[in-house]
This record gives structure tokens, C-alpha cells and sequence, in this order.
């Protein structure tokens, strides 16, 4: 017969280990998709020199002066989020799909004055952008989705119509999503479709991605200005992919349940 007996005080040798954190089912599932290429977490693989994706260990690497500080927040359920300064901007080298469909997945919130990039792909020595970005109004938490964007060429966006949530309210989960060979090429999806402005297919959006350096906390490419960065705001979860989750619905639909089961952000 064994008997097992639980010690008063920590083992010293485990003191200060970080609680290890099992995956649930449903993180499992994304773990194992082939349609997810990419998935940065908070509590995942953060260190000085950069941030390792949790699925293939791609880094995103320092692009300015600074890593952002992880910290437990409340507004996160009591998760891990990554908060950024005016001085931080991260960057993965040909991360960003070329030739595919793709979606980027964001758990996060801009500072507060509302006013940031929070991930996209720009192509350094050009303009053209693809981002999720907040708004420049007036403090609303309004979201958009931009397509190849290109100076004097006019950007092929979606633009949340109706609020999100301002910075004090807590954070969002934004998919924003394009596939050049759907009738509806745009989408824009916010917290499990608490705000959604439905998919649409302006001209100019029927090619493909061409900038494959991802960037986040600002879409700017080192050279320029960081413009939009995301100054005091917060990012717990990434996602990229090579497809576009207003069409494929079922992979969306997974991904936000893990979601919310983890950060509890909307109400379903």
C-alpha cells in the first residue's frame, strides 16, 4: 500500500515554476489544424528576444525599442495579456500568407485614445498595408478591416459601423478575413457577432495579400514612422491563417468558443 501525503509548504525546488496550463480540447483542435499557421498567446513563449508562436515556435522579434510587459489583468478573466507602449512593435518575417485566403484573429484593445494598428502585413519599401486597426474617432471602440491598401490608391476596408468597446470596457475578439475568390471577399466579425458589418466585396479586392512580414502593436515597417502604434493597449491572443473564417464558419466558430470559454468577453 502507498501512501501519499501533502506537504504543508512548496517543494523549494518548484518554487517560483510557472503553473503549467494543459490544453484544453478545443485548444487542441486549433493546435492541430492545418488551417492555423500561426497562434501567439500571452502566457506562451514570451521572452527578451521575442515572442515564440505556441504551435511552430516563429518568432516575432523586437522591430522598435522595446518587448511589451506581460501582465495578469482582470479585464482578461484573469488571463495574461501583453500591453504595449508607444516604443513597442513586434515583427515576424514571412509569417503572413501570400497566395492564400487568411484571417487574422486578435484578443485585444487599443490604448486609451483609441487610436492603433493592432496587426497586419506591410511590405518594407512599400505602402501597401493589410491591418486590423482601430479607429481614429472619437473613443468608441470602432474596429476595421483594410485589404492592400496602397496611398492614392484608396483602401478597401470594412469599418464597424456600431461601437465595439472603448479601452475601459475591456477587450475584443476581431477576425477580420479575406478570400479573393468568394462573391463576398471581406470580413469583419466582432466578439462571436455582438457587432458584426456583414462581408462585402469593394473593387480591388479580388487579389491576393502580397506583404508577408507581419506586424503588430503597429503596421508600419521599420524605416518609417510607427504610426497608429498601439500605445497603453493590451493583446492576449493571435491567430493567423490561410483561410477566411466568413467562409469557413465551422473553424470560426470553434476558435471563438475557445474564446470566450477562456476570457468570458460576450454573453453565448
Amino acid at each position: 500500500m502507498t501512501v501519499v501525503t501533502r506537504r504543508p509548504v512548496i517543494n523549494p525546488e518548484s518554487a517560483g515554476l510557472p503553473v503549467l496550463e494543459l490544453p484544453t480540447a478545443l485548444e487542441v483542435a486549433l493546435l492541430e489544424s492545418g488551417s492555423v499557421l500561426h497562434w501567439w498567446r500571452a502566457s506562451q513563449g514570451l521572452s527578451a528576444d521575442g515572442w515564440a508562436c505556441w504551435k511552430t515556435g516563429a518568432q516575432l522579434l523586437i522591430e522598435r525599442d522595446a518587448m511589451p510587459a506581460r501582465q495578469t489583468l482582470d479585464a482578461y478573466n484573469g488571463k495574461e495579456a501583453l500591453i504595449f507602449s508607444a516604443a513597442t512593435q513586434l515583427y515576424g518575417p514571412g509569417l503572413f500568407p501570400v497566395d492564400s485566403s487568411y484571417s487574422m484573429v486578435i484578443v485585444g484593445r487599443a490604448g486609451p485614445n483609441d487610436n492603433a494598428f493592432l496587426a497586419g502585413a506591410t511590405k518594407a519599401g512599400t505602402t501597401n498595408k493589410t491591418m486590423l486597426w482601430h479607429t481614429e474617432g472619437a473613443g468608441d471602440g470602432r474596429v476595421g478591416l483594410t485589404h492592400e491598401y496602397a496611398v492614392n490608391s484608396g483602401p478597401q476596408s470594412l469599418i464597424a459601423t456600431n461601437a465595439g468597446r472603448f479601452y475601459a470596457a475591456g477587450p475584443m475578439c476581431i477576425i477580420g478575413s479575406h478570400d479573393p475568390a468568394n462573391v463576398n471577399r471581406l470580413g469583419l466579425r466582432i466578439d462571436g457577432g455582438t457587432v458584426f458589418n456583414g462581408i462585402s466585396s469593394p473593387a480591388g479586392t479580388d487579389v491576393f495579400n502580397t506583404s508577408p512580414d507581419l506586424h503588430i502593436g503597429g503596421v508600419n515597417a521599420t524605416g518609417s514612422a510607427i504610426e497608429g502604434g498601439l500605445d497603453g493597449g493590451d493583446i492576449a491572443e493571435i491567430f493567423v491563417l490561410n483561410t477566411a473564417l466568413h467562409i469557413n464558419t465551422s473553424l470560426r466558430d470553434t476558435i471563438e468558443a475557445m474564446i470566450n470559454d477562456r476570457y468570458d468577453l460576450w454573453d453565448g
